[in-house]
């Protein structure tokens, strides 16, 4: 059996509406089933902590900074990034939205 990917993931929870929303409102309002709580974003983020780190360093690339934490720095949420547990939340919230663009680009989508 084939790996899941995090993109199949999302794809296979949201339509392109529920994608739009998600875009336009964040992932921190709720709008992802299954990543509201800390312990569920902790577990999204162990299962494709690979394919995050690759999304980082490529967003990282993209938009000219130096690093990753350089890049995260520029995050609204940055300063409320204390721990592990909120690291993780952050960043799995961060992937679920940058896919939903993504997805809805490839779908031909307007993202706004």
């Amino acid at each position: 059996m084939a790996k899941s990917t995090m993109r199949t993931w999302l794809r296979n929870r949201m339509s392109n509406e529920e994608l739009q929303d998600l875009v336009q409102h964040g992932a921190a309002s709720g709008g992802v089933p299954g990543l509201t709580y800390y312990s569920e974003t902790t577990k999204f983020y162990n299962r494709y902590e690979g394919e995050i780190w690759d999304e980082l360093y490529s967003q990282t690339e993209n938009y000219g900074e130096s690093n990753i934490m350089a890049f995260m720095a520029n995050w609204t949420t940055a300063d409320q990034i204390t721990d592990d547990a909120t690291f993780k939340n952050y960043v799995a919230w961060w992937m679920v939205e940058t896919v939903a663009m993504e997805l809805l680009d490839a779908a031909g989508e307007d993202i706004w």
